[in-house]
């Protein structure tokens, strides 16, 4: 694992180890073994985290990057940053960083992160002056800003790692922000403290929504055992999540997942949620 500290905040590497079987592309087919309930949930779940186990790698590689040519030293005031997607397959990102205050932020950095190459390629354009952010751009990191500095959530880590969108939904657009505990430990693995905050500024009935994915804080200490698999307890809701995926992805460890509003008990492996056939033991309750 790599970790960097930039802009005052944390960018790490998952764990920089190959994974075993190939992790699903987004939009691909739901295992059969999962109710047909379940089965849209379980889709968005293994779309929405192979996609964010993506964006978290453009990240860490163009943080390095930045950190590795000195351009991170040199903008000691930077903000955060904006990661955009930019093919279906989530193999190309460009990672905006960001520095100033209030909506007057601009870029002082683009990057364009390759993922689909060995090892993956970055190219830097340096914006000088700093490149405007368009008012989508501004929303984004309003609300980043604003759910970074809160204390209103569980907080499972020093440092957090973000990534921020838009979806539309019904035709609306809303702003997503999702906080990922920073990984400073090798042998530490977090389990628990995982958000995402939804925000609705086109609609009159609702501001905003947030989701935690546990009720309390939880961390696998591997340094003196190794398990081959994790095992959890989930109170909040009745499939494995997005945060579930991007755990087996980055951990590169199969997730065994009892969501205890159902009952059922499931397997989150290399991105690809099933139900298990068997019982995999005593599971750690988030």
């Amino acid at each position: 694992m790599r970790c960097s500290i930039l802009l005052g905040l944390l960018a790490c590497s998952p764990t920089a180890s190959s994974q075993d079987s190939q992790p699903i592309a987004a939009g691909t087919d739901v295992d059969k073994s999962v109710p047909p309930a379940h089965v849209e949930a379980v889709r968005k779940a293994q779309t929405l985290g192979y996609l964010l186990q993506q964006q978290d790698r453009a990240v860490w590689v163009s943080t390095d990057t930045l950190v590795e040519k000195g351009i991170a030293a040199s903008h000691p005031e930077g903000t955060g940053w904006l990661a955009s997607q930019q093919d279906a397959e989530g193999n190309q990102w460009v990672v905006a960083y960001t520095e100033g205050s209030g909506s007057e932020q601009v870029s002082f950095v683009d990057a364009l992160v390759t993922l689909s190459t060995d090892p993956p390629t970055v190219q830097l354009h340096l914006n000088e002056p700093g490149r405007e952010l368009n008012d989508y751009d501004r929303f984004l990191v309003q609300y980043r800003d604003m759910v970074l500095k809160s204390d209103k959530w569980l907080r499972c880590a020093q440092n957090y790692n973000h990534s921020v969108g838009i979806e539309i939904v019904d035709g609306k657009r809303q702003f997503v922000v999702k906080l990922l505990p920073g990984r400073t430990d090798v042998n530490i693995f977090p389990l628990g403290g995982f958000h995402e905050f939804r925000f609705f500024p086109f609609e009159k009935d609702r501001k905003s929504e947030h989701f935690s994915q546990t009720k309390s804080c939880l961390a696998i200490d591997t340094s003196k055992s190794n398990p081959v698999a994790f095992v959890v307890s989930h109170l909040t809701s009745p499939t494995p999540t997005q945060f579930h995926v991007f755990m087996s992805l980055s951990y590169d460890k199969p997730i065994y997942v009892t969501t205890v509003e159902n009952e059922l008990m499931w397997q989150v492996e290399a991105g690809r949620i099933s139900i298990m056939k068997a019982d995999p033991g005593a599971a750690a309750n988030e």
